[in-house]
């Protein structure tokens, strides 16, 4: 007489440095050997073990129900833990236990600033526009991707504030007409040169909010947020 096959207990494997639970390790093969191991405790009498045979058959398509339905209840219990879990819609409803919301995830993104020698416009048919630029010292040279129609002007390569301090806390500052082409929405950021050996200090990037005559030949440039402190 055969002796019953027990259930093997719950397993925690690693799958690389990721813990994966296996509550169930039957497979096909485990659950079609396991049923037809009970056949002679109940139905002494049936003594064929063919693949012909319809109960055989009929254990065959209980043992594949059941190894899928296995896989179902090992990937239900991962997705039940943090550490295991493989899926975003499993992390945020477990986080949604303790009130906390995934913010959706974002594309890197970067700043670049471009010296032009003319005027250059960009249009949606162009899009996206690739630069590639120097990389680190050692490293690859990286291109970026520019998926927004963009104005470039030669006038906005750099502009001088020759002999103006710029204390924290200034939003505004009054600049020639004709030095510069400035608009709101602009990025912009200020840079200081000074010393010996010359040093570069820059500061945050602030957004142009207007753009406004005040005299003949002069603008105020005003932006947000204002200069922080160095």
């Amino acid at each position: 007489m055969t002796a019953p096959v027990t259930p093997s207990p719950p397993v925690v494997v690693e799958l690389g440095k990721r813990p994966i639970i296996d509550y169930v390790t039957k497979d096909y093969v485990g659950f079609r050997e396991g049923m037809l191991a009970q056949i002679p405790l109940l139905l002494p009498n049936w003594t064929d073990r063919s693949e012909a045979d319809f109960g055989v058959a009929l254990i065959e398509l209980y043992a594949y129900v059941a190894d899928i339905l296995s896989y179902y209840q090992d990937r239900v219990a991962n997705e039940a833990y943090l550490a295991t879990a493989t899926q975003r819609r499993s992390v945020q409803e477990l986080l949604r236990l303790i009130d906390y919301q995934i913010d959706p995830g974002l594309a890197a993104t970067a700043v670049l600033h471009f010296d032009v020698s003319a005027d250059v416009a960009v249009s949606g048919a162009s899009l996206p526009y690739r630069a590639k630029t120097a990389g680190v010292p050692g490293e690859p040279d990286r291109v970026f991707e520019i998926t927004k129609a963009f104005n470039l002007r030669q006038r906005n390569n750099g502009i001088a504030l020759l002999g103006t301090l710029l204390p924290a806390g200034t939003s505004e500052v009054q600049l020639p007409s004709a030095s510069h082409a400035l608009g709101a929405g602009d990025l912009i950021y200020l840079e200081e040169k000074a010393g010996t050996p010359q040093r570069t200090r820059r500061s945050g990037l602030s957004r142009v909010v207007a753009v406004r005559s005040v005299a003949p030949g002069t603008d105020a440039v005003a932006w947000l947020p204002p200069l922080a402190e160095p």
